[in-house]
């Protein structure tokens, strides 16, 4: 049936009225921060630090050598090998005539000097499990999404680096896993490939990002909490979130200080790969819009490839005009995405090949097809 718009009304007012009201609590606590941020500035850099790491198991920013209140500009162009990968995944249902799983990654490389177009490569893989049959191959959606962050690191160390320029290499998302530390024999040999990715990646020396658009991280806020009250905020009152913070303090093309991550999870990383951020307002004068780059230790302890990864994130926000985002992520993005009819011919081409191997005929769930009877889309 329809929605009841005329239910949801006087709902939506009343979620106006109370977005007016947070905006107003957030200016405040904006302000809060910003004189707490300032007086950081002023503490050593290790008594920051170890106050933090009193809470070790609290998700909080760590000062890593740049005084944490600054902001840092860029100029000029910095020449480099620009690669971008992203991922894309078919998650298989039970109620598909057959549950299929698949990632879809893509590498879009340009070579920033040439003025060439750039050069696109992408890699299908069909996701194998069959402990019962084809018919129960459910591939849970976690285990895939780790999949795919896998393949996303792995096309990127494919590449082949042909001349001198310094090389940056960026994927959509953070660089910290949120799948860690599940338990099971399907989930450790994945993180484990991740993290020997992220060696091979350090060997070859490619300065390693993940961006990451409207992020929700309160990892600064955390830190600030801790340096001015000694405890962690409280688990039911929300944060605000970093990015907040930043709109106050960071002009047109600045970034902020880096900072060291510190999770549950940064024992897994060693000290070469642990997770660095910095946040970067890549938005005009008039509407700053700000971003959070997440980078390994390896980039984050060299001056000049932030400063280049700068650069390039820059270049690469203005190409998409008033809507920054890099150029070569979302060129990455469009080549990865499996859209719906891609997915019912691969589908169409499989039950043909199963046929041929002489396998019953496979119909989708009665649930699915009374589904498919409807004329109207749900969503």
């Amino acid at each position: 049936m329809p929605l009841n718009y005329l239910e949801l009304q006087p709902q939506l007012r009343d979620y106006a009225q109370k977005s007016a009201a947070a905006r107003e609590k957030t200016t405040a606590q904006r302000e809060q921060l910003l004189a707490w941020l300032n007086e950081c500035a002023g503490e050593p850099r290790e008594t920051l630090r170890q106050s933090c790491r009193a809470f070790a198991d609290e998700r909080c920013a760590l000062p890593a050598g740049e005084v944490v209140n600054r902001f840092f500009s860029s100029s000029g162009s910095g020449e480099c090998l620009l690669l971008a990968a992203d991922g894309s995944q078919i998650v298989p249902s039970a109620h598909d005539a057959v549950p299929l799983a698949l990632i879809n990654t893509s590498l879009v490389m340009l070579d920033t000097a040439s003025g060439q177009a750039p050069v696109i490569r992408t890699e299908s893989a069909i996701l194998e499990d069959f402990p019962a049959g084809v018919e129960f191959e459910l591939l849970s959606e976690d285990l895939i999404s780790l999949k795919r962050d896998v393949a996303e690191l792995d096309i990127l160390v494919s590449c082949q680096a042909s001349h001198d320029l310094p090389v940056i290499a960026l994927r959509d998302g953070p660089l910290e896993l949120y799948h860690e530390p599940r338990q099971g024999r399907q989930f450790q040999p994945e993180f484990e490939r991740y993290i020997a990715a992220m060696q091979l990646l350090a060997q070859k020396d490619f300065s390693l990002a993940g961006y990451i658009d409207r992020s929700q991280s309160t990892t600064i806020t955390q830190m600030l909490y801790i340096f001015k009250t000694g405890q962690p905020l409280p688990k039911e009152q929300k944060a605000l979130p970093d990015v907040s913070l930043m709109e106050a303090l960071l002009p047109p093309g600045g970034r902020s200080a880096v900072f060291e991550m510190q999770s549950t999870s940064s024992k897994h990383y060693g000290e070469t790969l642990r997770v660095h951020f910095f946040y970067l307002n890549v938005g005009r004068p008039e509407k700053a819009y700000i971003v959070r780059v997440e980078i390994p230790a390896w980039v984050a302890g060299n001056p000049e490839k932030i400063e280049r990864l700068q650069i390039a994130l820059l270049e690469q926000c203005r190409v998409m005009g008033s809507r920054p985002y890099p150029y070569l992520l979302h060129r990455a993005h469009e080549e990865a995405v499996v859209h719906y009819d891609e997915k019912e011919q691969l589908q169409r081409a499989l039950l043909q090949e199963l046929q041929n191997k002489g396998m019953d005929a496979f119909l989708p769930s009665n649930k699915l097809a009374a589904k498919m009877l409807q004329s109207r889309t749900r969503m």
